[in-house]
């Protein structure tokens, strides 16, 4: 078995019940191997082993724990400079734009603005039926409202 390149192993990103600030930690969840984390902290009382680090791969635990008052996107723009992506399932926009489509994929990349760690939970939007078949806007995000310490912009 390989060695493990991080000191946790589920990541979560959030809001500190304890003092507001915004850190990385590991939920604590008992026995459950797949636990609904996103359920449990919108039930309240989430608690977490606290991590720290200059980076989510290097955040290791401090001893402490802490309460989650808000779960955040475990990464933000920061964390990801560069999205590398391969485009298999373009072929409707291909045909919306009279491109030619390839069964191989391309490979995409997209810049750190592109990125969007959440804003926190949200129920899922029913989708638009106007808006079914329009093309993409390419998810420009906003800006991470919750940034993490330590973080600065690209």
């Amino acid at each position: 078995m390989a060695p493990s390149l991080t000191k946790w192993d589920r990541l979560i990103r959030y809001v500190s019940a304890k003092d507001g600030k915004v850190r990385y930690g590991e939920p604590i969840v008992g026995d459950s191997k797949h636990p609904d984390i996103d359920a449990l902290a919108l039930k309240g009382g989430l608690k977490v082993k606290v991590l720290e680090g200059p980076t989510p791969i290097q955040a290791a635990p401090t001893g402490e724990e802490d309460e989650v008052k808000e779960l955040l996107g475990p990464l933000t723009p920061h964390d990801v400079p560069v999205i590398r992506c391969v485009g298999l399932n373009y072929k409707t926009h291909s045909k919306f734009n009279s491109l030619q489509f390839s069964p191989n994929g391309s490979i995409l990349a997209k810049g750190a603005n592109s990125f969007s760690s959440g804003n926190g939970l949200r129920p899922p939007q029913k989708p638009d039926p106007l808006l079914q078949n329009q093309p993409s806007s390419g998810g420009h995000a906003a800006p991470d409202p919750h940034p993490t310490p330590g973080a600065t912009a690209v």
